[in-house]
């Protein structure tokens, strides 16, 4: 009787070259054939033995590693569902609700529009800023008492000289009781107490002050004050708009006669020979070019602290 081992009958084409070397090797050593046999179906019995569990081992390590894999792919779908259901944005057939943009608010415009008192006497009001709106285009105007003009230039001239030698003259109120109602007497105008304040207030606007711009010195809204030459409006530049003002010095003299005003203010001297100011007086800085022939005197007035 043969004796067999386990997994003899496995193929030979199986084998490799190595195992045919060492059956070729018995057959020489081994005189009888029948135990040559033997040992061929022994060698050729532990080589498949050994060849069988190798493969197994390597099965069972190829199929863990396909039962990692699958958990692996089946756990990322898993985890990539749970975070869509917890965050809004993901959830399946959710619409998100549409955004409305709010159209842009309507800020009404601040109007500028406004009349306020500038100077008053004990009695009355002397200068009013009167600020209007035509064509979307703010005007400042600036209205002072209205007064015979025939009747003022006489009280002026009559007084200038006196005023030239003594600034004190316009404290004397008798002097210019006396004056006025002479003035009124030879321009047939009606004479009231009135018109005492408002003489007084051209008096002093015009031999002290500043003449015509002198009220809007006075306004702190203004921050600048710009003058082109004869016969154009002073503009302003009130708050951030800029604005033409009823101001117009109407003679190449009475223009002139406010430039030389500023010097002696500021202590200054200006001439043909140095027609150029640029000086500081109070909270303002003044620069002025004296005009000479056909080119007008220009000025140009800042506030450099508001207050």
């Amino acid at each position: 009787m043969d004796i067999k081992f386990i997994k003899e009958e496995h193929p030979r084409k199986a084998d490799s070259q190595e195992l045919n070397d060492i059956i070729d090797l018995i057959h020489k050593n081994n005189k009888e054939e029948k135990d040559s046999k033997v040992g061929e179906r022994f060698i050729r019995a532990v080589f498949l033995g050994y060849k069988t569990l190798h493969e197994k081992e390597e099965e069972n390590l190829r199929q863990k590693a396909i039962s990692s894999e699958k958990i692996q792919r089946l756990i990322k779908p898993i985890a990539h569902q749970a975070i869509r259901q917890n965050i809004p944005e993901f959830k399946q057939q959710q619409k998100l609700p549409e955004l409305k943009v709010p159209l842009p608010l309507s800020i009404p415009e601040v109007s500028l529009e406004n009349s306020y008192t500038l100077l008053i006497s004990d009695k009355k009001v002397l200068a009013r800023a009167e600020i209007t709106k035509e064509q979307n285009k703010y005007n400042y105007n600036l209205i002072e008492p209205k007064i015979d003009l025939n009747m003022l230039k006489i009280v002026k001239n009559y007084l200038i000289n006196k005023y030239k030698k003594n600034k004190n003259v316009l404290k004397n109120d008798k002097l210019i009781l006396k004056t006025i109602k002479w003035a009124c007497s030879k321009t047939k105008t009606e004479f009231n107490e009135n018109i005492i304040d408002d003489v007084k207030y051209y008096l002093y606007r015009d031999f002290v002050n500043f003449s015509k711009i002198d009220p809007l010195l006075h306004d702190l809204n203004i921050k600048s004050i710009i003058c082109e030459g004869i016969n154009k409006p002073i503009y302003i530049d009130y708050q951030n708009e800029r604005m033409e003002t009823n101001i117009v010095f109407n003679t190449t003299e009475e223009l002139n006669f406010i430039v030389y005003k500023f010097a002696e203010k500021t202590n200054e001297r200006i001439s043909e020979i140095n027609p150029i100011l640029n000086a500081r007086y109070n909270e303002f800085r003044i620069q002025a070019n004296l005009g000479l022939g056909v080119v007008s005197s220009r000025f140009v007035i800042k506030r450099e602290i508001n207050f």
